[in-house]
């Protein structure tokens, strides 16, 4: 959206509101009466919801708007307005409305005009007054507007609600007041609150705020800032004119993206462009030359991105396979355990299941801590099976990756550890096809080394701490 106001908008706006202060001159224009006879504070019995005008119909008669003089037994010594249902107060010969009689019993229980105490007990409604109040001819308190009602006290009420010269405040707020023939011209012409249509955007906006409005109106017209000869122009495309049409607006040259700077109005752009052909044609194949460039090293680039990224990708295979396929057995309780193998009451102790990678063979450890076959006695034997995985329909039969065993040396400075290990490579020929195909029940048998360590051995380094020991077994996947 452009905001900015350019030359000929404030004088557009100045012509526009002279010309609507022009048109309320030539209407009938509603100038606020006199308001002096509201001066008197509204009494307080006077019901707003009757009457939508500024006073009640009691507080706008005056004595002389009766046809003989108003005798003062028909005014109310409290509110000074003419009696409503007038009531005798006692000890004396005045009057009150009934309402006011209330109104003064919690005040003062007196008289105001002689002082005289009223005994609420004693006070009584007056119709004779009433009666006679009623009959007395009146005219209408706005004859000086142009009203020229005549009648009874008593038809008064209803000719006022009626009456076209009444007082009314401006239902909008604005706080003007005018009689009410007067009110539609008001509304509909003057008032500062009315809601009007902006006759560009057709936004609802009040009157008050209609100039200011167009000073930002989206779809306001205006004239080329570059003099160009178009007028009109919806705020809101004025860019688009300029960017596009306008033909005394700068422009650069088309060929800038290949290095040429000159800037002309759109109609000499033309010419530019034929009178420099050469050099654009020059300026295209220095940049095609410079683009080929570019794109021979981006090429370059992109292939050592992609060689990067398969390297990298081999990498998390690799670690992600060695998180997945490690086993760090803890074997607690090994005197024990080592005595029970000795007597021969359990021989072979099993690690937990394990895989050797996410979603790959399922495996588990057989240590016999007294040895197994020739070996026993004198050696650990440790030995792998293969066991019914859930994965098994997925794999490659029969099993062929290397396995790594660790016995691991617990000496507290890590430097000085030296782990025993044996590497277990799978012979996948048919006569191991038992230990290394797909098992068919819970497990297969197993493979792997009678002679795993001595077990003079044992004892010579921090293999055995706090009476446990530790195995770690990592399958290799890179070396398949």
């Amino acid at each position: 959206m452009v905001k900015t106001n350019y030359p000929d908008s404030d004088s557009k706006l100045f012509v526009m509101k002279n010309m609507k202060l022009k048109k309320r001159e030539t209407s009938n224009v509603v100038r606020p009466i006199s308001t002096s006879r509201l001066e008197r504070p509204a009494s307080s019995d006077s019901n707003s919801s009757d009457v939508k005008t500024v006073a009640s119909w009691r507080e706008i008669i005056k004595p002389s708007a009766f046809v003989k003089e108003l005798n003062p037994k028909f005014l109310c010594v409290e509110c000074k307005y003419t009696l409503e249902f007038p009531v005798a107060l006692s000890n004396c010969e005045h009057h009150a409305c009934s309402q006011c009689v209330s109104r003064l019993w919690k005040i003062s229980r007196s008289c105001p005009l002689d002082g005289k105490v009223i005994d609420r007990n004693e006070v009584t409604i007056d119709e004779k007054l009433q009666i006679e109040l009623n009959n007395l001819n009146m005219v209408c308190p706005y004859k000086h507007c142009g009203c020229h009602w005549e009648g009874m006290f008593f038809d008064f009420k209803s000719h006022y609600d009626e009456c076209l010269y009444t007082e009314e405040v401006c239902s909008n707020d604005c706080g003007f007041r005018c009689s009410k023939h007067l009110m539609d011209n008001h509304l509909q012409i003057e008032c500062s609150k009315r809601l009007v249509v902006c006759e560009f955007c057709a936004l609802h906006l009040k009157a008050e705020n209609e100039i200011e409005h167009l000073k930002s109106c989206i779809r306001f017209p205006v004239t080329c800032p570059k003099k160009c000869g178009t007028k009109e122009i919806p705020r809101e495309e004025l860019n688009a004119h300029l960017e596009l049409d306008c033909q005394l607006a700068d422009k650069v040259c088309p060929y800038e993206t290949v290095g040429c700077t000159f800037t002309c109005s759109r109609e000499k752009m033309a010419t530019h462009v034929d009178e420099c052909f050469r050099k654009h044609v020059s300026l295209l194949c220095d940049g095609f030359r410079k683009q080929a460039e570019l794109l021979g090293l981006q090429k370059k680039q992109l292939f050592e991105h992609k060689q990067i990224l398969h390297d990298h990708g081999k990498m998390i295979t690799k670690v992600g396979r060695e998180f997945d396929s490690q086993l760090l057995w803890k074997i607690s309780e090994w005197s024990s355990k080592k005595i029970e193998a000795e007597a021969g009451k359990r021989t072979v102790l099993q690690s937990p299941l394990f895989y050797s990678a996410r979603f790959q063979y399922k495996l588990a450890v057989l240590l016999l801590p007294n040895g197994d076959g020739k070996a026993k006695g004198t050696h650990l034997s440790i030995y792998v099976r293969l066991c019914k995985g859930e994965y098994d329909a997925l794999l490659s039969w029969p099993y062929r990756l290397p396995i790594e065993i660790s016995l691991i040396d617990q000496s507290q400075d890590p430097r000085a550890r030296i782990n025993h290990t044996y590497s277990l490579r799978p012979n996948p020929c048919k006569e191991n096809k038992p230990f290394l195909g797909r098992p068919t029940s819970e497990s297969n048998p197993s493979f792997g080394s009678q002679t795993f360590m001595p077990l003079d051995t044992l004892n010579t380094r921090d293999y055995i701490r706090d009476d446990a020991i530790f195995i770690r077994v990592s399958v290799l996947h890179d070396e398949t």
